[in-house]
């Protein structure tokens, strides 16, 4: 009793610091939890879990109001903790991204690379997906990637294709939401083939395998650009023409998490622990007055600039280009 007052005590003081800066930014869109209920949808299963999130939503909505570059979103009703136990990798695949290197790098002689691309405007990204809590953001990354390349192929209709992600985390590796590398999806989706989203939709959570029939799409073959190589990067998606997949070493996951999409991502703060999370770069260019990656995350359309980020291609920050895969087609 005497630690529930406690925590009772320590959620009035969070939100009422909360309360006064909200008053000094009149401009924030959500002040209160039961906006952040009504604008995301949001439903808790009983009052325990409803009072845990407005907890945590007010932390959130504290970080916000005296963090740069951040927004509350539909992840703010979580903690960081929580929020990296459940949608990034774990350690374990994060170790094991090295075995990749001398296994399949990417070797290739064109130089060639377009002053910029924007996959988005060339219709060659499908819409941005959310992977909700499963960590299955090596599946979308390696799905995004194979999406593109048939669309930037043309032998599909951008209007009405979509690939499972749910196929890859429950037949393609046994750690399904825990993470795994991008080999295993592209492997699988090399050698086996993935099917469509509408006949194998994603739960967010692993199941038995389903052998679904309908058609099967394969690629080619898939590498890492190693050693990291910026201009090879460009070469990549020049030649390609379509998104490449990544893998970001995040340490201030707290700022990223809510990160509003209004700036460019040059650095981070440093933190104890590193998280590993997949992504996808889909192009490059100038925004916000710099030269930036245009990189597309799976963690909703909230999130961001409506489920993208842009990074400067002058920094190193999170290691954007150090773990990148690309893939073609047959």
């Amino acid at each position: 009793m005497i630690i529930l007052r406690i925590e009772m005590a320590l959620m009035m003081i969070i939100i009422a610091t909360a309360i006064i800066v909200v008053r000094s930014n009149p401009t924030e869109p959500i002040r209160t939890f039961k906006q952040f209920k009504e604008t995301f949808g949001k439903s808790y299963a009983n009052s325990f879990e409803e009072t845990r999130a407005m907890k945590n939503f007010y932390e959130s909505l504290a970080f916000v109001l005296r963090t740069n570059g951040t927004a509350i979103n539909a992840h703010s009703d979580m903690s960081t903790e929580e929020f990296g136990r459940f949608f990034t990798m774990s350690e374990r695949q994060m170790k094991s991204i090295q075995e990749d290197y001398s296994l399949i790098a990417c070797r290739f002689n064109q130089t060639h690379f377009q002053s910029e691309i924007d996959l988005r405007k060339c219709g060659f990204v499908t819409p941005v997906k959310d992977q909700k809590k499963c960590g299955a953001c090596w599946a979308f990354s390696t799905v995004c990637t194979t999406e593109s390349l048939y669309l930037s192929s043309r032998q599909v209709s951008p209007w009405k294709f979509g690939l499972s992600e749910q196929e890859l985390v429950d037949c393609a590796s046994p750690h399904g939401c825990d993470g795994d590398k991008m080999s295993v999806g592209f492997g699988y989706i090399e050698h086996k083939g993935v099917g469509l989203s509408d006949q194998y939709p994603y739960i967010a959570r692993v199941q038995p395998c389903q052998h679904c029939f309908g058609p099967k799409f394969r690629i080619g073959g898939y590498c890492i650009i190693y050693p990291p190589d910026k201009t090879k990067i460009k070469v990549a998606m020049t030649v390609v023409q379509s998104a490449v997949s990544a893998v970001l070493l995040i340490e201030d996951l707290a700022s990223f998490k809510h990160y509003d999409g209004k700036s460019v991502i040059s650095s981070e703060s440093k933190r104890s622990k590193t998280y590993g999370h997949g992504v996808n770069i889909v192009g490059y260019g100038s925004k916000y007055g710099q030269e930036v990656w245009i990189v597309r995350n799976s963690w909703g359309t909230t999130w961001g600039d409506k489920g993208y980020a842009y990074f400067a291609q002058n920094s190193t920050v999170m290691k954007l280009t150090t773990n990148v895969y690309m893939a073609w087609l047959h």
